[in-house]
């Protein structure tokens, strides 16, 4: 059972109830039919933390006054970004090429899993660990059913990536597994690169708007049985992402290989 959770619709229709009555089983979870009620007035009724909400053409979680769903604005911008010529951090770190095969153990609402599966192109793959279910139900739901809009008069440039991130989407494949899980079952060199994006151990205090963010996913950190098996798993390296100044890279064994002057974030890896 997924405790202090329910599903609910976006409003009160047949087709509806019944995608939220399957996906309420899926999650080991009650569902409760909309009425007309607010999301407030269902957290008052029912006292539990997280909302999953049922739309025509979205799935959504309430939690914590925040509503969290899918959208690829962040991943398009920075491929637009990549085809203007300019470095994504996280493609040089992992130094991603056409073909690679990528295991990100950390998927979150996967940014990085769409840029990688766009960069790694048509021969390539890329698998998303969520532990989180409900995490991981908005993000394979969304990348499902995503329409991204093609219309005349785009700037070439996001046309472009527009026109590409179905298939990139097309090469993500979504399981709600812990990481460490998955790893100790994994073959050897079955994956060329291993990503690790953890919860900050130490918050950002700009980044406000991920703190709910924090109760809905697992802020589990990286442990060194996981760092051990993903060297196991990689061909090329083990990547984590971390803040600045972390100690989890020496923790970890990780070798600092991007930390911009002014950057709050900073990529280590292990050869492997």
């Amino acid at each position: 059972m997924l405790p202090d959770t329910i599903v609910t619709t976006v409003k009160d229709k047949p087709g509806l109830a019944q995608s939220g009555e399957r996906l309420a089983l899926e999650l080991g979870c009650p569902f409760v039919a909309r009425q007309d009620r607010s999301l407030q007035v269902l957290e008052r009724e029912y006292g539990h933390k997280v909302t999953v909400i049922v739309g025509e053409r979205r799935l959504s979680a309430w939690f914590g006054g925040w509503e969290f769903f899918f959208h690829p604005s962040m991943a398009l911008l920075r491929l637009m970004n990549v085809l203007k010529g300019e470095k994504d951090r996280m493609a040089d770190a992992l130094q991603l090429q056409k073909g690679m095969s990528v295991l990100d153990c950390t998927l979150g609402f996967g940014t990085d899993a769409l840029v990688a599966a766009f960069l790694v192109g048509p021969e390539g793959k890329v698998v998303g660990l969520e532990a989180s279910p409900v995490v991981a139900s908005l993000v394979s739901y969304g990348l499902g059913n995503y329409r991204f809009g093609l219309h005349p008069g785009l700037d070439p440039v996001k046309a472009k990536v527009l026109a590409g991130l179905p298939q990139a989407v097309a090469r993500i494949r979504v399981l709600n597994v812990q990481h460490r899980n998955f790893l100790s079952q994994a073959p050897s060199k079955s994956f060329d690169v291993v990503y690790f994006d953890p919860m900050f151990r130490r918050p950002r205090e700009d980044s406000a708007s991920m703190a709910p963010l924090r109760g809905l996913a697992l802020p589990d950190p990286v442990d060194e049985v996981s760092v051990r098996e993903a060297c196991r798993v990689a061909r090329t390296r083990v990547v984590l992402k971390e803040g600045r100044y972390s100690p989890e890279f020496e923790r970890l064994g990780f070798r600092v290989v991007s930390g911009g002057k002014y950057s709050e974030v900073a990529y280590g890896a292990i050869e492997v």
